[in-house]
């Protein structure tokens, strides 16, 4: 019982310390200039997905949007809102107009490798001292939560 009302506590504490700042996350992305994120791609991140490979059309697939919608219930709810609010990570509505398709997927997928390098990144770590736990996700997987958050960004 004191194990579960620590934990209660030491995220409540989390939540709110982060919450009450605003973010530090500008619109347009910021270019590194550090020496350690010298080589990073702030368009792409670091990983397996580009724009071409990913090829997205227009048309949201339904289909794809409802898995997504099941993985993020399972594997995101607890630290992203689908709006704009902060909860433990940012919320992501309007996610897709900060970041690209790819570097969201790559981020899905790499969490660790882009947290250490992307300069945005390690600020929002700077802010919250949480990071991302690797979901573990295939590929097929990722991409619905993309196409998920693709559907978010339609519903007003």
């Amino acid at each position: 019982m004191k194990k579960i009302a620590f934990l209660i506590t030491f995220f409540s504490i989390l939540i709110v310390s982060c919450k009450d700042e605003k973010s530090t996350t500008e619109d347009s992305v910021t270019v590194a200039t550090n020496s350690e994120s010298k080589d990073y791609n702030v368009e792409k991140g670091i990983g397996f997905w580009t724009a071409e490979n990913l090829n997205l059309n227009t048309t949201i697939d339904t289909g794809l949007a409802t898995k997504g919608e099941l993985l993020h219930n399972l594997h995101c709810a607890s630290c992203h809102n689908l709006n704009s609010e902060t909860l433990v990570g940012p919320g992501w509505k309007g996610i897709l107009k900060k970041r690209k398709p790819e570097w969201i997927m790559n981020y899905i997928n790499n969490p660790d490798a882009m947290i250490d390098k992307d300069p945005e990144l390690k600020k929002e770590y700077e802010r919250c001292y949480i990071r991302m736990p690797d979901p573990h996700l295939s590929e097929a997987e990722a991409r619905s939560l993309l196409e998920f958050i693709r559907l978010n960004e339609t519903k007003g």
